[in-house]
């Protein structure tokens, strides 16, 4: 098994100027979601659309992801040859502002 087996992947994505939260929720929901979690590679992915809150600091942040991957490696290669992963990309950009996306790696941190 890959040194990066179990990998998780935060993903910040503010979305595009002109484009409502909703927009992309609607996306995440219809076929970003479901997509994805067809795939074995993955072991869990999750969406939340950030609520507002007066004074927050993550004010540049719409949609948070949390996906659970095998292998970066694999989730790599699927996102780029996958047929029915491959249309994703181009709706995601044009909701999604791709340069401002942050993406955080971790290792969940299980209970002993």
């Amino acid at each position: 098994m890959s040194e990066d087996s179990g990998v998780v992947m935060i993903n910040l994505i503010p979305v595009r100027k002109g484009v409502a939260p909703e927009e992309f929720a609607r996306f995440s929901a219809e076929l970003d979601l479901p997509t994805w979690r067809a795939q074995e590679v993955v072991g869990s992915f999750d969406a939340y659309q950030v609520i507002r809150r007066t004074g927050d600091v993550a004010e540049e942040v719409d949609i948070v992801e949390v996906l659970e991957v095998r292998s970066l490696e694999e989730w790599d290669r699927i996102s780029r040859t996958d047929e029915a992963v491959k249309p994703l990309a181009a709706t995601f950009e044009s909701l999604a502002e791709p340069s401002a996306m942050r993406t955080i790696f971790a290792r969940r941190i299980r209970a002993l």
